[in-house]
């Protein structure tokens, strides 16, 4: 007899410390969130890249994965783009299909806190068929029940900082040289690092690197990650490039290598950064 496959995410994983839900609507649809803390916030009091893009690969990958049943799915590349502003109440995004081919879907999710745009993301995913089905993706119709609901809400929530909750390391800033581990807490469905997770690394080897060139600190406001391989021995290693950079802003070109399996390139991206004040009680861009 096959044992039956352990749940995912199992009980201690990052997934349950922010406190993630999804609820599947007609469409599809399907909208989501994180619990809001101090620990899923830069110093400017906006949320960090790596925890909204967690979640919006999450709920985008939710509704790719009904508009390209029976078949599977894989994130392709994301384009997050973050407007900098403070999340004052819970953190939700809703996802949609803007188009599903039988090749590739495309979904696109905003991410709010009451009435504010926190991040707007663009996503593909990759279908992978099934080879003993040939037929393409069936499209979520009206008779599709759309009551399915999941809460992974841990009982304490993320205990540190986000990034030290991913066990990051920075091995050398300057270069944007981080290394993050591959174990079961950042794990994904296919027992690999968690699309979210590179991100993150993404998006802090980006600062690293960009907070040198600029001689201030910034953040990432626009990613566009390409998913080329799964991390699956690690540690995985971070380099930043560094393309432009001024008083207040700075470009960068991000590449993700899993070293554990002979510096394997998993990742590329492309991330603009700048300086994100409090003013007025919102978070805005330095000029």
């Amino acid at each position: 007899m096959t044992p039956a496959p352990d749940p995912y995410p199992p009980g201690d994983h990052l997934l349950r410390d922010l406190g993630l839900w999804m609820s599947w609507h007609a469409g599809p649809i399907v909208r989501g969130g994180i619990a809001r803390s101090a620990n899923v916030t830069n110093p400017s009091g906006s949320v960090v890249a790596g925890a909204l893009s967690v979640l919006v690969d999450l709920v985008g990958g939710g509704a790719a994965f009904v508009a390209s049943r029976p078949h599977g799915i894989a994130t392709a590349d994301m384009a997050l783009h973050l407007t900098g502003r403070r999340a004052r109440g819970p953190i939700e995004a809703e996802a949609r299909i803007l188009r599903a081919g039988r090749s590739t879907v495309v979904a696109q999710a905003d991410v709010r806190s009451g009435d504010e745009l926190l991040a707007r993301a663009g996503m593909t995913f990759m279908v992978m068929t099934r080879p003993d089905d040939s037929a393409g993706p069936r499209p979520f119709g009206p008779d599709d029940e759309p009551s399915l609901a999941v809460d992974f809400a841990g009982p304490t929530g993320l205990p540190v900082p986000y990034r030290e909750a991913l066990g990051l390391v920075a091995v050398d800033h300057a270069r944007g040289e981080m290394e993050i581990g591959v174990d079961e807490y950042l794990h994904n469905s296919f027992g690999a690092l968690q699309g979210g997770a590179v991100v993150s690394l993404v998006d802090a080897a980006a600062q690293g690197a960009l907070a040198e060139a600029c001689g201030a600190a910034v953040e990432s406001l626009d990613l566009h990650v390409t998913f080329l391989a799964l991390g699956r021995e690690g540690p995985v290693r971070s380099r930043a490039s560094v393309l432009a950079a001024g008083p207040s802003w700075g470009a960068a070109r991000v590449e993700v290598h899993d070293t554990g399996r002979d510096g394997r390139l998993m990742t590329v991206a492309d991330v603009t950064a700048g300086l994100v004040t409090e003013v007025a009680g919102a978070a805005e861009v330095g000029a």
